[in-house]
């Protein structure tokens, strides 16, 4: 086979498309609105992800919670510096 064959069997360069596009699409000058009509999920596959996620999120309530704890806990002891503001005095137990 000959140079000459072998180039002419070979198909052309295929131009590439921009990026998020399929080949031979144009992209759109403007965004397309898409409007979602429905949205099957199979209901116990529904019930075992919240089963999960309620489960994940205890552990997250728990971090926020000692979170908030520590700021509160700064916020008194910067106010007691302060002027003698103490958690007793802050909750009118004096």
């Amino acid at each position: 086979m000959s140079a000459t064959e072998r180039t002419e069997k070979t198909e052309p360069a295929i131009e590439h498309p921009p990026a998020g596009h399929a080949p031979g699409t144009v992209p759109p000058s403007r965004p397309i609105r898409v409007v979602l009509a429905g949205l099957r999920i199979p209901f116990w596959s529904l019930v075992w992800f919240f089963v999960k996620a309620a489960i994940a999120a205890v552990p997250a309530v728990l971090i926020l919670a000692l979170i908030a704890g520590a700021l509160v806990a700064a916020v008194i002891q910067v106010l007691g510096w302060f002027g003698g503001l103490s958690l007793v005095k802050l909750l009118g137990l004096w």
